[in-house]
């Protein structure tokens, strides 16, 4: 079955999406040096509890690997009206955070997204400086078309636990046109 861009995998993750997390998380695992060769061919290795030592889920973790989260801003785009991400399930490290404008860029000023942690005010701000992501008017597209912009996290905000809580707020938008159809996307590893 191919996948269009409308296509969703589960509730928060659209097909391009998927496809570039299962690219990264290729290129991740081609990196890493521990396997599971200890594991003799043709043996079949049940676990039937949750007692993993210490090997057993450094090995896990590489295989587990990347856990995304998206938010999506549709229609033209208005500030000051949050949208939560879903609360993270488990211990995880962040390691991305990017803004994703899949329709047309603003003009007159730009696009610029705070997000946050566990708040909403600007102190809880994973982003470094507590700087929001800025999407300029003059963005250059990637090949299918989105702009896409990195933000530079703040190092003492990437530690995070299970039931912890992010949000995503437009601060600005273009003061001639807004801009619109965009999504915030955290990486957890």
């Amino acid at each position: 079955m191919a996948w269009d861009d409308e296509q969703k995998y589960g509730d928060e993750i659209t097909a391009p999406d998927w496809n570039n997390m299962v690219a990264d998380q290729k290129k991740r695992l081609s990196k890493e040096s521990d396997t599971l060769d200890d594991v003799p061919d043709g043996a079949t290795y049940v676990k039937s509890t949750n007692d993993y030592t210490d090997a057993e889920k450094a090995k896990l973790a590489g295989i587990i690997g990347i856990i995304p989260k998206t938010v999506r801003f549709d229609g033209q785009l208005t500030t000051n009206m949050p949208q939560q991400f879903s609360t993270l399930e488990v211990d995880a490290t962040l390691v991305a955070v990017r803004a994703v404008l899949r329709g047309s860029l603003p003009t007159g000023s730009s696009i610029k997204v705070q997000v946050t942690k566990n708040g909403s005010a600007p102190a809880d701000s994973v982003l470094a400086s507590d700087l929001p992501i800025e999407i300029t008017t003059s963005e250059t597209a990637e090949a299918n078309g989105v702009y896409v912009v990195e933000g530079t996290l703040d190092s003492g905000m990437t530690t995070c636990s299970k039931y912890d809580w992010f949000q995503a707020t437009i601060t600005q938008v273009g003061s001639d046109y807004a801009g619109n159809d965009l999504d915030v996307q955290l990486v957890f590893e």
